[in-house]
């Protein structure tokens, strides 16, 4: 995870639920349908000094009549992060297998390196998807009395009060964005819209003149003050379009900074362009990913996925990655002719 994130003048989670909170879950009937939600207040000065960029919202204009959602900034919190983000963990209860590990190591008696590979006993590793919980907001019809807008956000995703595990992820990813917290039931017809709403990804192909309009609203959420992330960001997208891929989807309500890009049949990158850690393999058509509602897409997506860390030369095991399962025989450009 990363070590540090964007700065908000709030506090950012919950080790456990706070007691507003608790105090809601008394009141209610157990196994009740709720949804994290709030209301507050956006003033002009907040507005102006930027601490809700990370939601795309610069000015009173940026907030819709009705409602809008994306899945937050991973940048945020550890919440935002874990939501947003493919987790790696150990997983024991497979044992352990072989690896052959590739290095490189200086050549005795001359100047350089050689390749070097070695095998060694590691552990099973599970790679996990992220949860992908939207966060949705609207303007509120009533009046501010000239002292800022009225907004109504709503983590998009329907929990049962007797899941406190789910309730306390939600209330950190609204803190985490908008530190206000509250707890609201809902009635089933509420319900039943909440989950059509939170299941449509709405991945679309996204066509090479909308390029710059769709990285630029990525580079808006980290804001002026992040210049060596932002070229790093257009840095990497400039390098995928040097592979020329088949598509590239970018989804038109939930992921800001993930594309789907597919450079092959059955050779497809999931890629978060707001996260320098890695990028994640799927053995499948772009296409057929791109139908999967929320929960399909989950689980798919937790059955085979390999993982292309973004450490040094990155963009040559891409490369090499991409041409060999395209049957290219080409010479790389770092092997002599």
């Amino acid at each position: 995870m990363p070590r540090s994130y964007s700065p908000l003048p709030w506090k950012k989670t919950f080790r456990k639920l706070p007691p507003e909170i608790e105090a809601s879950l008394k009141s209610l009937p157990r196994k009740t349908d709720c949804v994290v939600c709030c209301s507050k207040l956006l003033t002009e000065p907040e507005l102006q000094s930027g601490i809700y960029r990370h939601l795309c919202i610069d000015s009173t204009s940026d907030i819709p009549v009705e409602f809008g959602s994306f899945i937050p900034s991973p940048n945020v919190g550890p919440t935002s992060y874990l939501n947003a983000t493919f987790v790696e963990r150990i997983d024991k209860s497979r044992g352990k297998h072989t690896k052959l590990i590739h290095g490189r190591a200086p050549t005795r008696g001359r100047l350089g390196l050689h390749a070097t590979t070695r095998r060694q006993e590691v552990w099973h590793r599970l790679i996990l998807a992220p949860a992908m919980s939207h966060i949705a907001f609207k303007r509120q019809p009533e009046g501010s009395n000239g002292k800022g807008v009225p907004v109504f956000f709503q983590i998009l995703e329907v929990i049962n009060t007797s899941d406190r595990k789910a309730i306390l992820r939600c209330i950190n990813l609204l803190q985490e964005n908008v530190g206000r917290i509250d707890l609201h039931t809902v009635k089933e017809a509420e319900a039943e819209s909440i989950r059509r709403l939170s299941e449509d990804m709405g991945w679309q192909v996204l066509p090479d003149n909308q390029h710059g309009a769709v990285i630029g609203r990525v580079l808006r959420r980290l804001g002026s003050s992040q210049k060596g992330s932002a070229r790093r960001i257009q840095d990497r997208f400039n390098f995928i379009l040097t592979l020329e891929p088949h598509r590239i989807l970018h989804s038109t309500r939930g992921f800001v900074g993930y594309f789907v890009i597919e450079f092959c049949d059955g050779f497809t990158v999931f890629e978060n362009l707001e996260i320098d850690h890695a990028m994640y393999v799927v053995r499948g058509r772009a296409e057929e990913l791109s139908r999967l509602t929320r929960t399909a897409l989950h689980a798919r997506l937790g059955q085979d996925v390999e993982r292309l860390v973004h450490s040094k030369g990155w963009e040559e095991r891409l490369r090499k990655l991409v041409k060999k399962v395209r049957g290219d025989q080409s010479p790389n450009p770092d092997e002599m002719l």
